[in-house]
Formats: structure tokens, sequence, C-alpha cells
């Protein structure tokens, strides 16, 4: 009755405290946004509100003409609701979110025009216009700096103004005090920089007509006494600063003189005012409207940013990293096959937004157009040529597995009930009808990916850059995609508030194990910030960053920014919700993982102790003086490779075991590969078996040399020969003897089968592990699996106690959290 007690007291301690452990490491603290805005009273502005709040495109003296023109456009083209929504766009897009409007295109009629129109740009106004190191629709090319770009709502309205006049356009980067004199010296025909039409400049230079209404407001922070302030005169004593170069540096020093604002000196860009005010130097900056927006938005994402790493950062040696393209082994006719594909598909830049477009909906949960994805041909399903596909589906959202079937999805190859889709799957199935092949899916870790196809096991892999490491094992296709790298931060590090590479100075950071972002880890550490050792999943990177383990984790940007979005999501659901939406959207596979864990560890240990009694009889072999040579040398070999058998498999780890079998028999014998992989749970039974059978074996032998030698001499006494004494006298002795550490072997590979999901095993552990790629519930998932693990380990002890009472009479405890007691000789027995 203790006993029982005491097992269920241990039982409840232990999921208490998992519980307890998780609920403090995954509980939210709640975060405000360190950025506000207050709302001012504008009537302060005086006579010059409309000057100020009128944004307005200014022209050189000389350009009359043109200068009507785009007041027609802008009258026709570009109405209030328009232009607004390209600035909501351009803040979403600062905060590393998708936008949900579109951007403006460049007509062939305009790009190819011989008129062109030049346009000066400050390039350090977000939202309104900003530089940018990443080519995109969004932006246009910086003429007089090599390598940047113009991006944000302006730049919007100059391609709006360009595709209606059906003019090219040049855009140069000018400083904001200097916009002025390019128009005046002749150098630009246009400055479209947020301008207010201010009245000492009209006598320069002429202006458009407004294409944006703004207004100005006061930044703070959030929660201070001046987020609650709504009029100007409430900031009287205040430290406020504003822009040099801008009206709102003149409106700011008529305020300090006439309503007693403490005006702050500086002529630093946008991002450090900010920074000015978060720090606290200063307690408010006078600005515009979307410049306001942009700042607080982008700072209110929640507990973590992603921060887009520019191709600026990469060296040549890890420009090839962005690039995704299937690997094949060396002189594989498939990698010239997969060119030409590729070749005639043309994946361009358009192409590859809308399948990342409809890949990253279906990522959310959202709902999507299936008509939109690509659909294997009746061609290529019945063809008798199969291209088998080694694929790591902990990438999302370029590739993930799912249990939900859908024309988004491939089914996996001997996997019942699971598929893996993406934006790899997508391209695949592109190319599968060009080449007009079947697809075999094999889903296997990213580490296997390469063994799979130097062994043969696979014929292509995908989503892997072509590295000049791995170019020395296998050879590469061209790239079908194209993705930036990212850093998913937690929102209090310096880094994720500046977005200032500069300021990763001291960040422990991480990646993901043998991913090109672990590599890419250099270009943070060059400037300061401290590598930790790599994860094996992208999930766990997210809860490393989750836990505070680390401060950052590098992925594929879209990959760091599905990581961001669906984070969000499950934020309100609290732990037990999360729990919650596993149990239930995952029941069934999580049923299946348990079904294929206990019969993998039951069958599998029960072959190990039939395999163990052979090896510990042939460890136990020795030759007598009355065998002769032939029998002897016999003896002699099969106790040398019984020797050689324990310690190979006692030396070295089931992981390393697994992937020899799995990897090595293709390459060891002519069987085709795709008989042996077809299999996952024959692959991992013959390893845990050949494993096991070592540890049995040790178990059996260390029961038979517990024996007394007399009862060896009393069974030849009495006229048994030496193989009836071991069979009848000393092995159900020894049985017997060792049964509480060979029913606890049972215990042991339930919980190690978990090591097997590398090669594609779907059991407990490989079950839970899809639910949470894609979700980022790994603490939760992590829970669960425990407690399963917990009921599952004492149902089977509960179980073995129960079959030793039938087989040996007496009732035998086996404690699954305890070693196996040592063997006790009794008195007894000892006489």
């Amino acid at each position: 009755m203790k006993k029982l007690i005491s097992r269920k007291l241990v039982f409840r301690l232990l999921v208490a405290l998992l519980a307890v452990g998780c609920l403090v490491s995954c509980g939210k603290k709640e975060r405000d946004s360190e950025l506000a805005i207050s709302e001012i009273d504008q009537s302060a502005l005086g006579d010059r509100v409309n000057d100020i709040q009128s944004i307005v495109i200014g022209v050189a003296k000389d350009k009359g003409d043109l200068k009507e023109r785009i007041n027609a456009v802008i009258r026709d083209s570009l109405n209030a609701d328009l232009v607004n929504a390209m600035v909501t766009d351009a803040v979403v897009r600062n905060a590393g979110e998708k936008p949900s409007g579109k951007p403006v295109v460049l007509s062939d009629e305009a790009m190819y025009s011989p008129n062109v129109l030049r346009v000066a740009c400050n390039g350090d106004y977000a939202p309104m216009n900003e530089t940018d190191t990443v080519e995109s629709e969004w932006t246009l090319p910086v003429a007089n700096a090599r390598g940047e770009y113009i991006s944000g709502a302006d730049v919007e309205v100059i391609k709006t103004i360009a595709n209606a006049l059906k003019m090219n356009v040049i855009v140069f980067k000018v400083k904001q005090d200097r916009l002025i004199r390019a128009l005046t010296n002749g150098g630009v025909d246009l400055a479209v920089s947020s301008y207010s039409q201010a009245n000492d400049l009209k006598g320069l230079v002429d202006f458009t007509i407004p294409y944006y209404q703004s207004k100005t407001v006061m930044v703070t922070r959030q929660g201070s006494d001046e987020a609650a302030y709504n009029s100007v005169g409430q900031f009287k004593g205040k430290s406020v600063v504003a822009r040099h170069g801008t009206v709102f540096e003149e409106l700011l020093k008529s305020w300090s003189d006439s309503l007693g604002l403490r005006r702050v000196e500086s002529a630093k860009g946008n991002a450090d005012l900010l920074q000015m005010v978060r720090t606290g130097e200063v307690d408010a900056m006078l600005a515009e409207y979307p410049v306001a927006l942009n700042s607080t938005y982008q700072n209110n994402v929640g507990e973590y940013y992603v921060y887009r790493v520019p191709d600026s950062l990469l060296s040549e040696e890890m420009k090839p990293f962005t690039r995704i393209c299937f690997g094949t082994a060396k002189g594989s006719p498939w990698t010239e096959k997969l060119d030409q594909a590729l070749s005639k598909l043309n994946i361009d830049k358009q192409k590859e937004a809308e399948i990342e477009e409809n890949i990253t909906t279906l990522c959310r949960g959202q709902k999507i157009d299936d008509s939109k994805a690509v659909v294997l041909s009746d061609e290529a399903k019945s063809s008798p040529t199969t291209l088998r596909v080694a694929i790591d589906s902990d990438n999302m959202p370029l590739s993930f597995t799912t249990n939900k079937q859908s024309p988004w999805v491939i089914p996996v190859d001997g996997q019942s009930g699971q598929y893996v889709g993406g934006i790899d799957v997508e391209v695949l199935k592109m190319v599968a009808n060009e080449l007009k092949v079947n697809l075999a899916i094999y889903k296997m870790d990213f580490e296997a990916e390469i063994p799979s196809l130097v062994s043969g096991v696979a014929d292509v892999a995908m989503t892997i850059s072509p590295t000049e490491k791995r170019k020395q094992s296998i050879d590469f296709s061209q790239h079908y995609f194209h993705t930036d790298m990212g850093l998913f931060l937690n929102a209090n590090t310096k880094l994720a508030k500046s977005d200032n590479v500069d300021d990763c100075k001291g960040l422990k950071i991480t990646a993901k194990k043998g991913s090109v972002q672990e590599d890419l880890l250099k270009v943070f550490v060059e400037r300061g910030a401290v590598k930790s050792p790599a994860l094996q999943r992208n999930a766990d990177v997210i809860v490393a960053v989750k836990s505070g383990v680390v401060d950052g984790g590098a992925f594929d940007y879209l990959a760091a920014q599905l990581a961001l979005d669906n984070q969000e999501k499950g934020e309100n659901l609290g732990f037990w919700g999360k729990v919650k939406v596993l149990l239930t959207e995952y029941w069934r596979d999580i049923l299946n993982g348990i079904v294929m864990t206990l019969v993998l560890a039951i069958v599998a240990t029960s072959i190990s102790l039939f395999l163990g009694l052979l090896l510990a009889m042939g460890r136990e072999l020795t030759p007598s003086d009355t065998d002769g040579r032939l029998t002897s040398a016999l003896k002699r070999g099969v106790k040398a490779f019984c020797d050689a058998y324990v310690a190979f498999f006692r030396g070295t780890p089931l992981l390393v075991q697994a992937m020899l079998v799995f990897f090595g028999i293709p390459i060891w014998t002519d069987i085709e590969s795709i008989y042996i992989f077809g299999g996952y749970f024959l692959c991992a039974l013959v390893v845990m078996s050949l494993h096991y059978a070592a540890y049995m074996c040790e178990i059996i032998r260390g029961g038979l040399l517990a024996l007394d030698k007399g009862q060896t001499e009393g069974a030849l006494a009495l006229g048994f020969t030496k193989s009836q004494a071991n069979r009848y006298v000393l092995l159900p002795q020894a049985i017997k003897n060792s049964l509480p550490a060979i029913l606890n072997e049972y215990i042991v590979s339930l919980k190690d089968s978990s090591i097997l999901n590398v090669i594609g095993l779907t059991e407990l552990f490989g079950a839970i592990t899809i639910a949470t790629n894609i979700n980022y519930f790994k603490i939760e998932g992590y829970v669960i699996v425990a407690v399963i693990y917990l009921i599952l380990t004492f149902l089977l002890s509960y179980l073995i106690t129960i079959i030793t009472k039938k087989i040996v009479g007496e009732k035998i405890q086996i404690n699954p959290f305890k070693h196996a007691a040592p063997l006790v000789i009794s008195d007894e027995d000892k006489l």
C-alpha cells in the first residue's frame, strides 16, 4: 500500500512540476509599445496649418507645364483613400509584416520611354520615403548610391505619376536641406519627399497641389504623463525635439518662445530622434502623423520582432545562402533534367511572389482559393518514372508537414495520413508536370538529406542552398526561389528597437543546426554578437528565444516572419488553451504515434531478448579438451563475433546506428532503396532490435556469471551435456535472476524510440513535433508528450509486474525511475 501511495505521489509531483515549469517559461509578460501618439490641438498651428499639413511635390521653376500635368494626375489618380492606403502599406512593411495592398508597377510604356523624370528624395523619412537595401516591387533604385533603393508611400506616388505621364524615373537620394538646391540648380525636375509648402520657399520653387493631407502630433513614451496630453500648452517646460530642416523645427522654435516648450537642438534623422524619446533623453518629438504612426506601429508588434538582414551585409561567399536549389547526387542525370525544367518554367519574381503569398496565407490558417494550387497532371501520376524526393518538413513556409489533405499538399511515402506542403512543394509539382514524372516524397531531418542523396535513397533533396562545402558532396540545380535572411528577436533587444545591425553587440543568437543560417551568424558575431550552440529544429530556436535562453534566432526571412505571425496569433490562448488546440486538432496523430511507439518498443525488445540469449551463449563459448581443431576454431570465431557485436552496439549511439542502417543498406546491397525506405517501421525495428540485443546479452551474461559453479558441475554429474546444462539448468535461473533488468529494457526502449524520428519515423515524439513545427506551441507539446510517456511507462511497468508474477510465481516490482537493483544471492543459494 505504501509503495502504491508513493508511486501515485511521485507521478502527481512530476506532472505538477512539469506543468508549473512550463507555465513559468511560457507565461507571457504584458508589454506595451514604447512609443505612443499624442494628438494635439491643430489650432495651435495657427494660419500655417494648411501649409504644414498639405504634402506636396516641389517642382523646378522652369517646369510649369510639368507641374500642371502632375496636378492633373493628382486630381484624377491620387485620391485621399488611395494615398492613405499607400501610407498604411508602407507602415506595415516597415514593421516586417505583409501589406494588404499591391505595389504600383511601372508600365512598359514608362520604363522604355525616352522621356525621363528626375526625382529627388531624402530617403530617411519613413514611412513616406526611406532607404532600402533589398530590391523589390515596392522599391526604385537610387541612381547616385549603388546597391540602395527607395521605398515608401512617396515612391508609390512617383510610380503612379510616371505611369500616367508615360515617363521613366530616375531617383536621386538628396539630404533634406539640399532638396531645394537640387531643384534650383537644375539637377532634378521634382522633389518628392513629403514636402510641406512652406511660404518662404515659394519664391524659389513651385509646388503642386497636395497629394496627401497629414496632421501634426507629438510622439511620446507609452504610459508617460505626456501620452495623455491633448494640447500643445500642456507640454510647457517639457523637452521636445523636431527634425532639422523641417517646418516642425521652425514651429517648435516659435512654441518654445510663446508657450514655454523646452526645445532640444538636433540635426539627426528620425530614427535617432525617436530613440531619444524612447530612452527619456527628451519628453516628446514633434512630427507629422505618418512618421509617428510608423514609429509606434513598428514597435508595437508584441514581444518579438523580425530583423531583415540586408543583402549588403552578406559577403560574396554568403550570397548563395539566399538561393534555394534542388540537390542531387554527384553526376546524377537529374541535375540537367531539373535545370531544363526550371528554365522552361521561368519562375520570375512575380511568380515567386504569387506562390509566396498563397503559401504564407495557407500557413497562417486563413482561407485560400484551392484552384490556385498546382496539381499533378494525369501524365505525371501515371508515369513509370518516379522522382524520389527527400524533404525536410521543418522550414515553413518553404516546407511543412500536415495531417490535412488538400490540393496544396503531397502524401508522404510510407506514412499514412501525412502530407507535405509549402513553396518547395508547389515548385516540385510544377517541375514534375514539366518532366512528366511521378513523385515519391520521403520526409526526413535536414541532416539526413545529403546522406540520402549519397546513398541513393533519394534522387533529389529540396530546400538546400548551394554552399561551397555542400558542393563537395552533391550537385545543385539552378535556383528556383530567392529568400532573404531574417533574425527573430526579443523585442526588448537594442537591435529590435533601432533596426541597426551594429546594435547586435552582446546578443546571444542561434540557428538551426546544419542550416546556412548557422553560417550567417558570423555576420553578427563580427559585430559583437555571441553565437550560442545550434539547435535541432526551427521550432526549438523559437522556443529558445521565447524562454530567454537566447536573444535571437536566424531563419529564412519568410520563416521568421511567419513565426512572428503565428506567435502573435497564439498569445491570447494561454498555456492550457494551446494544449487544448494540440489535443483537439492532432489527437489522431498523437494516438497513431502512441500505437507506433508501443508496438515498436514491445516487438523490438522481444526480438532483442532472443538475440541477446544467443549472443550471451556465444560469448560464453570456450573450446574444451575434447574439441577438435575445427570445432575449437569455430567456437573462437563465434565468441569473437559476439564480443565485437556487443562492443560495437554498446559503444555507438542509437542515432548513428539508425543512420548507418537507413542509408548504408542501399549502398552495401544492390537492393532498390525505395524498398528499404518505404518501411520506416521496418528500419526502426531492425535498428532497435540489434541495438538492445547487445544490452540483453550483457544482462543475461550477468545472470549466468552470478550462478555458482556447482550448478554446472551438478548438471554434468547427472549426465547432462554442457549444452543441456545451459538450456535446462543455467539459463532458466539466469533469466529469473535477470528478469527485473530485462523487463526494464522494455521501458527504456519505449522512451528511446523518439530518437528514430530523425529517419522519418512518426512515433509519439514525431507526431507532436509535426504539430508544434506548424504553430510553435513547443513547450505545450513537450508537456503533452511527457505526460503520455509517464502514463505509458506506468502502464507498461504494471503490466510487466503482472506478467512476471504469472511466470515466476511471485510479484516483482518494476520501478521505471530506478535502475535494476543488483542481484542478491541468498544464503540458501550459497549453500
